[in-house]
């Protein structure tokens, strides 16, 4: 018992409930019937990432994977990557490892390029996610951002998770 919901919760008998408890939280990442992907994942985030961009290799997809960190002693999952993309980007802040610059530095050369991906699927720090997004839609990109950067409690009780939208789709700070 941690605080005022858990101490509702210990107190309730079988059956019993309390108002406007939510979770579990979340959608499964859409990948069937997809050709052509950029899997986007910043520091931690490509810890999700990678089982999205190995199970739509499974499915026969094409899988251009990017990869951002700050320096060369925070990448994960490099050779994991390799192994289930078809093009693999990895960016630095430092440029101690491959190249240096933003993710979406690399996403934008390779829709310059000429590639046309069926979506965009982006997991990792808020920031960096609403920077792919504002990239992708100059472009007309689906793309499919993953709300994960805080789960404290896995059931969205304590709200770290959460995130208000204006009217127009954008970020409401607080």
């Amino acid at each position: 018992i941690a605080g005022a919901t858990t101490e509702k919760l210990n107190h309730l008998n079988e059956g019993g409930y309390i108002h406007d408890f939510v979770g579990p939280l979340g959608t499964p990442t859409h990948t069937d019937g997809l050709k052509k992907v950029a899997v986007i994942g910043g520091g931690v985030g490509c810890a999700i990432a990678y089982p999205v961009a190995k199970k739509l290799h499974s499915l026969g997809a094409e899988v251009h994977s990017i990869v951002g960190f700050r320096s060369k002693e925070l990448v994960i999952l490099e050779e994991e990557f390799r192994a289930v993309s078809d093009v693999m980007k990895i960016m630095t802040d430092d440029g101690s490892c491959g190249e240096k610059g933003l993710v979406t530095t690399a996403l934008e050369q390779l829709i310059k390029a000429g590639n046309e991906y069926d979506e965009v699927v982006a997991i990792g720090p808020l920031v960096m996610m609403k920077f792919v997004a504002q990239l992708t839609k100059q472009y007309g990109i689906k793309t499919v951002v993953s709300m994960n950067p805080i789960m404290i409690d896995g059931t969205g009780m304590c709200g770290g998770c959460r995130l208000t939208l204006n009217k127009d789709g954008n970020r409401v700070t607080k």
